[in-house]
């Protein structure tokens, strides 16, 4: 099983989904971490099953929720780069590169 690590422009992606979903409904944050950690097992246990989205990059949608998450998988650990909403324009997303990592 691979180890997931979470880059920290990530967790500020989080941050900012989380205070618009319990700004629009109380615990739906709550319900979006929930989402995102089972995301996080669907990627940890089978990485390179979800659609390659350009070299070296997957991507999963995640359940319940509009957001797609961005990851590289490499040797023992798979990094999460973005998450994502699916309906924003993908010629405005940022690049994405496993080099980062």
């Amino acid at each position: 099983m691979a180890s997931i690590v979470i880059r920290p422009d990530v967790f500020h992606e989080l941050d900012e989904i989380e205070i618009w979903y319990e700004q629009q409904q109380a615990g739906l944050a709550n319900q979006f971490r929930d989402a995102f950690s089972k995301t996080l097992d669907r990627i940890q246990h089978q990485p390179n099953t979800f659609p390659i989205t350009s070299p070296g990059i997957h991507r999963i949608e995640m359940k319940g929720f509009p957001y797609a998450v961005f990851y590289h998988p490499h040797d023992n650990e798979v990094v999460v780069l973005h998450v994502m909403h699916k309906r924003r324009n993908p010629q405005r997303w940022p690049i994405i590169k496993t080099s980062d990592t």
